[in-house]
């Protein structure tokens, strides 16, 4: 019997099993999730442009280091794997920017980003034309916009061609028309837009007076 706080509580056999079951499945978890990233799942640091890595590798006493960060965390999180002389190794997931520090006895021998654990390694591994229409259908400016299409441009921009309707006309119901109207701009930002008058700005838009008048076009048929 377990006293816990002056609640008396009885521990029985179903408890103990229920423990018991929990933790397997957390170890079968932890070792699934370790056992990922193997050989074909890895991306050298080299060739992985979203994750920065820098170690130093010294012999006992002294302790090898090593440094990771995440380049693209408004892009997703970038999962590494930490390679050591020994076998043995680690694995750390960056959802941030911030740099990670490590050290341990053994040097390092590599680091990988883990393509299965990852949600890029590279920005080609996010940004597509599907992939920036569905950031900008999660835009303040969807609400506003119809017929809208999106294609990759360059690296990591997404072009958007759009028929809108400014928030101020569409709140009164008297206006019937959309306006054509396209912009380009980061994956990230592509979330960010509203429909502001005649244009498409990222963050919120500005007086009326500001605002853009003509819109720009974009010509969906070239490439």
């Amino acid at each position: 019997m377990v006293k816990c706080e002056g609640v008396e509580m009885k521990w029985n056999s179903a408890h103990a099993v229920s423990a018991g079951v929990t933790l397997s499945l957390a170890a079968a978890l932890a070792g699934q999730a370790y056992a990922s990233c193997d050989s074909g799942q890895r991306v050298s640091h080299q060739a992985a442009e979203c994750l920065r890595v820098k170690w130093s590798n010294n012999r006992w006493p002294s302790l090898s280091s090593v440094e990771m960060q995440n380049l693209c965390s408004d892009y997703g999180t970038v999962v590494a794997k930490v390679e050591r002389e020994d076998g043995s190794g680690d694995i750390w997931s960056l959802s941030d920017g911030r740099t990670r520090k490590t050290s341990n006895l053994f040097p390092t021998e590599s680091v990988y980003c883990c393509e299965d654990l990852s949600e890029l390694c590279n920005k080609s591994d996010i940004v597509n034309d599907a992939s920036c229409l569905d950031q900008f259908l999660a835009s303040p400016a969807s609400q506003f916009c119809s017929q809208s299409q999106a294609r990759r441009s360059g690296d990591d921009d997404c072009a958007i061609l759009t028929e809108c309707k400014p928030p101020e006309r569409s709140e009164g119901g008297s206006y019937q028309g959309g306006i054509l109207t396209s912009t380009t701009v980061s994956w990230s930002d592509t979330a960010k837009l509203h429909s502001c008058g005649a244009g498409l700005i990222v963050g919120e838009c500005p007086p009326p007076q500001d605002r853009l008048e003509e819109p720009d076009y974009w010509d969906v048929g070239g490439t």
